[in-house]
């Protein structure tokens, strides 16, 4: 209804598009949402405007959201979650586990392609080379869409 909220701060855009029509659908189940690569966004400000906005809305009485915030663990968005503001309504989740996945993930793949492939018969094993491998897996910043991409792309 109104275009203009697209030139607003972040904060307006968040209680126009999406504070306020939840108020209009009340419901017992918290709605979530997933942002993903706050990290890409321009500029540590637009973080910083991003979390803040989230934060305000998460304390509004009787708005049942969750937000889910997927990026790469840069040094100021994981101080602006270590601060107090943000005590009791964060939760991290260690994505150590999902290079391990990753990994693991590769190792399976490349397995397959190694004895699938008639080409391969002549690549000397291991490969590929453990150190590419720790490579691929560390550019995957744990992200399986990374790794299955590279497969995909080898296959």
């Amino acid at each position: 209804n109104n275009p203009s909220v697209l030139a607003r701060s972040i904060e307006i855009q968040l209680q126009k598009l999406i504070s306020e029509p939840c108020h209009m659908h009340p419901n017992d189940n918290p709605l979530t949402i997933l942002i993903d690569g706050l990290d890409e966004c321009e500029g540590q400000d637009v973080h910083l405007e991003i979390l803040r906005a989230i934060r305000n809305s998460v304390a509004e009485p009787f708005l049942p959201l969750r937000f889910i915030i997927a990026s790469r663990p840069e040094a100021h968005i994981h101080e602006i979650f270590k601060s107090s503001v943000y005590r009791g309504v964060y939760r991290p989740f260690n994505i150590e586990q999902s290079f391990a996945d990753v990994q693991t993930y590769l190792l399976d793949e490349f397995a397959r392609i190694y004895h699938e492939h008639q080409t391969m018969a002549a690549i000397p094993l291991p490969w590929p080379l453990p150190q590419v491998l720790n490579e691929l897996v560390w550019r995957s910043s744990g992200y399986f869409i990374y790794a299955s991409t590279i497969i995909k792309f080898i296959d």
